[in-house]
């Protein structure tokens, strides 16, 4: 498995609604994923003057029980420590968040539940 270790940026979001697509700066907010060695990580968000981080642990695995993998991306669980509103999830009983990596970019599992698409590069 290759690694995916490192930080991770939001390059891309898109909205559900008339499937509207923005990058950079004009991005409703600026936000990365950092990933260290130890499988713990951490989600920084910035937008506007406000800056909020999260943290948790990962594992970076090819099956998942929520997710079908038909495609053999890398999923990427992502467990957090506490409630935070930084947490793009569909399972709202849950701190997990999930996204799969493929090709070289990130994209989160958000917008199968009608949140944003989010698109990472590292």
């Amino acid at each position: 498995m290759e690694n995916y270790e490192g930080r991770w940026e939001l390059v891309k979001m898109t909205g559900s609604a008339s499937y509207t697509e923005t990058t950079g700066d004009n991005m409703e907010w600026q936000e990365y994923y950092f990933f260290n060695n130890d499988q713990t990580f951490s989600k920084t968000r910035m937008r506007g003057d406000s800056v909020t981080t999260a943290t948790g642990t990962y594992v970076f695995s090819e099956e998942h029980e929520f997710m079908s993998n038909e495609n053999n991306e890398v999923i990427a669980e992502l467990v957090y420590d506490t409630i935070n509103p930084l947490i793009g999830t569909c399972y709202n009983t849950r701190l997990m968040e999930l996204l799969y990596i493929s090709n070289g970019k990130m994209i989160s599992t958000w917008h199968q539940c009608d949140g944003p698409g989010l698109e990472y590069e590292k």
